[in-house]
């Protein structure tokens, strides 16, 4: 059910309408798959629907104070998201996918099930909730301004980062908040080991 702010899940499966145009429809529904992200860490093993992001997108939700009204949320939260993005220092990232390296000063490293994050952002548009694909998305130093400029219209056109695919994902963990879905947590002591996949089962979601 739709019934949050953003409610990037619901539209990544499609459901689109409010709940009380949904609710009649829902006898006509028909199943679709949705993957489930499972990232191991110091947190144990949990499970995640959207992402696991590291850099600008954990840094706005840790800084987040009192909730605005419902309606000018999913706009505060890009505003105040364009702030991190002039601002934060970009860190070193080695990400390993499916065995491959990728190494660079990031501005945000998300980890995605979903093609959108955050305040409703469609940032990996290759990104679908049954692929049975991680897309891992990299924001460099070297686009800060053309990401605030796309933040100001993200519907229009594609985001400006770096997507690659793959089935694991693993890196080191050294600094700055990390996200799990909208769960913070606070930057590790020591540099520590984390690794996301999806698990085989998937859930099945009615989608009228």
């Amino acid at each position: 059910m739709p019934i949050g702010t953003a409610n990037n899940i619901a539209r990544a499966v499609g459901i689109t309408d409010e709940i009380d145009e949904l609710i009649p429809k829902l006898r006509f529904a028909k199943p679709r798959r949705l993957n489930v992200g499972i990232v191991k860490g110091p947190w144990g093993k949990l499970k995640f629907f959207e992402a696991v992001g590291f850099g600008i997108i954990a840094e706005a939700i840790s800084h987040s104070g009192t909730r605005p009204p419902r309606a000018l949320r999913i706009d505060i939260g890009r505003e105040e998201l364009q702030s991190f993005v002039r601002t934060s220092e970009a860190r070193r990232y080695e990400v390993v996918i499916d065995g491959e390296s990728f190494v660079g000063d990031f501005l945000l490293v998300e980890v995605m099930n979903l093609g959108l994050t955050g305040p409703a952002l469609p940032i990996s548009i290759s990104a679908t909730p049954d692929d049975g694909l991680l897309d891992v998305v990299f924001l460099s130093a070297k686009d800060r301004l053309a990401m605030n400029r796309w933040l100001e219209t993200p519907d229009d056109k594609p985001a400006p980062v770096t997507v690659r695919r793959g089935r694991e994902v693993k890196l080191s963990w050294k600094h700055g908040h990390a996200r799990i879905d909208s769960l913070i947590y606070l930057p590790p002591d020591n540099p520590t080991p984390i690794k996301a996949k999806l698990q085989k089962r998937s859930l099945h979601v009615l989608v009228p």
